[in-house]
Formats: structure tokens, C-alpha cells, sequence
């Protein structure tokens, strides 16, 4: 995965782009990872997109289905870690979704303050019992928290496929714009919320997030 940076005022701009599925390896989870370091320091607010398409269809599946249970676990933990970094993010933190998400695409998604979506052919959800996974506490908790309390079940457990209009009204996002706006309007929703006082404006999200947050971390690495 190709990972970029660049400033739109006080907003730093993120942009995952693979040239296909933005899929998830160890390898691209560190560079995402140095890039928001970058973004953190540079930024009044972050914004996370995809490539046009699509966020992210989850963890490198060749990896997943390999035979290396190392390089599995080391995937799984840092995107686990990622995911928590996310919902405790120290800078208001959008992300544009500019497509399709699946699995640990989607709970990045559910990890950000603010999701804005684009109308069109895409496909979200959390599809680990279909594929015969167990989702971990790094995905649940923050779905536990975003979602629409009568979506819990269909999403998490039966594995439900949303369009965008249903990702809205499930709680996967915020908003829907037209196809093609995505990163535009988060980075116009960012500039605002980059005016808000940091310290307050994390102090209030860690109060509400916090118990969770613990819960995700005291997570990490147990599952292989």
C-alpha cells in the first residue's frame, strides 16, 4: 500500500491508495502508521481516505489464509493496534470513505470521530462469521459503541452486507455525499473541527471512549 500525506490548511490529508484493495499486510500498517505520526505533529485535524473505489477490504488475505502463523500474528496485532490508535486518536479524526469496506476496513471506519461515505455501488460490513472468523475485542468494541443498538446482531454476528444508504442508517457512517465528493467533504468537515480546542475536544472523547479503549488494548496480541 501506497501511503501519502499532504496539508489542506490545518488539515493533514492521509490517502491510502494500493492501486487495488488497499488491503492490510504488516508492511502497510507500519507505513500507515509513520505517516500519521507525520500527520499528528503537522495537523489541527486528520483526515484518513481511501483510493477512489474503495477504504480498505481488510487485512492481506494471503497472509490470513498462509501457512506462516508468525506473519499472522504479526499482522492481527498491528492492525489491532492500528485500530486502537485510531479510536483514541489524539487530533478530531475523520475519514473518507471513499468506497468499499470490509473487515478490518470497516472498523477503522467504526474507530474514526466521523465517517462521511459516497453514493454508489459500495459494499460495507463486518463479514468474519461468513469467512469463519471470530471477530476480537479491537472490532467489537468500537462497533459496540457506533452502531445502531437493533443493527448489533445482523452486523457482527449474521455477517450483513450493507449498501450505503443502509452503512448510514447502521451507524458505519455519518454522512453520504455523491460519488467522488468523499475526501473533499472531509476535509471541509476537518477544517471546522480543527478549530475546536484540542485539549478539550480529546479530553471529552477519551470520557466517553476510555473504559472501551482499555478494553481494546487489554486485547491486543491474544489472538493469533
Amino acid at each position: 500500500m501506497t501511503v501519502s500525506f499532504e496539508m489542506e490548511g490545518d488539515v493533514g490529508v492521509v490517502t491510502m491508495d494500493d492501486g487495488k484493495a488497499n488491503a492490510a499486510s504488516a508492511v502497510t500498517i507500519d507505513e500507515l502508521a509513520a505517516v500519521l505520526d507525520r500527520a499528528v505533529q503537522d495537523s489541527g485535524a486528520v483526515v484518513l481516505s481511501g483510493r477512489p473505489g474503495i477504504f480498505s477490504a481488510g487485512f492481506d488475505m494471503k497472509t490470513m489464509k498462509g501457512d506462516d502463523a508468525a506473519a499472522r500474528k504479526e499482522m492481527i496485532t498491528k492492525g489491532a493496534r492500528m485500530a486502537h490508535r485510531l479510536f483514541t486518536f489524539p487530533k478530531p479524526l475523520v475519514i473518507a470513505a471513499t468506497g468499499h469496506a470490509f473487515a478490518l476496513g470497516t472498523v477503522w471506519l467504526l474507530c474514526a470521530d466521523t465517517r462521511i461515505g459516497e453514493s454508489g455501488d459500495y459494499k460495507f460490513g463486518l463479514n468474519e462469521t461468513a469467512i469463519g472468523e471470530i471477530l476480537p475485542a479491537f472490532g467489537y468494541e468500537p462497533a459496540l459503541m457506533r452502531l445502531n443498538r437493533d443493527e448489533i446482531m445482523p452486523a457482527l454476528v449474521q455477517a450483513k452486507i450493507y449498501d450505503p444508504q443502509g452503512a448510514l442508517a447502521a451507524g458505519y457512517l455519518d454522512q453520504l455525499v455523491a460519488s467522488g465528493e468523499a475526501k473533499n467533504a472531509a476535509i471541509s468537515f476537518a477544517s471546522e473541527l480543527a478549530k475546536l480546542p484540542g485539549e478539550a475536544y480529546l479530553g471529552n472523547k477519551m470520557a466517553i471512549r476510555g473504559a472501551a479503549a482499555e478494553r481494546m488494548a487489554a486485547a491486543i496480541g491474544t489472538v493469533s
